[in-house]
């Protein structure tokens, strides 16, 4: 748990924590200088440093996204058009799946739909003209209650 939050201290307070991985990499290099001991690469050893400090894949992330804003920001046409590709896609697939929950997902709003029966034989119009459903109703010799749905 402590490794979680040391990372996320590092994460919130990122420059301070370069300032001083700075001022001690020069230390160490003034030591070794003095000692006469080959340091090695500096910008390798800052690596290792904050790939043991904190996440380096956000910082990935926030290079790959600032680079990618850049991209887009000098080619507005080719940003148009990929907008309005993915606004398309994900508006097909809202549409889609609502489609789908509505035909196959959700039930039926009736209190049995076990019991219920399917009127396929007769067209909706002709239904209603010549069987209205309170008639249906009153005769109804079934102990459960009669319930219309139309789709």
């Amino acid at each position: 748990m402590n490794e979680i939050f040391r990372r996320l201290r590092y994460l919130l307070h990122r420059r301070r924590f370069d300032r001083e991985l700075a001022n001690d990499m020069e230390f160490h290099r003034e030591m070794a200088v003095r000692e006469g001991v080959r340091f090695g690469s500096t910008l390798r050893l800052r690596e290792e440093a904050r790939d043991a400090w904190g996440w380096t894949w956000i910082d990935r992330l926030c290079q790959d996204v600032r680079y990618a804003a850049r991209k887009l920001r000098k080619s507005p046409g080719f940003t148009l058009a990929a907008v309005l590709m993915l606004a398309i896609g994900i508006g097909v697939n809202v549409a889609a799946f609502g489609f789908f929950d509505l035909m196959v997902l959700r039930p039926l709003p009736v209190d049995d739909p076990v019991h219920s029966c399917d009127f396929i034989d007769v067209p909706c119009s002709v239904m209603r003209t010549l069987c209205p459903i309170r008639k249906w109703r009153s005769s109804a010799n079934t102990p459960q209650r009669f319930q219309p749905y139309w789709l």
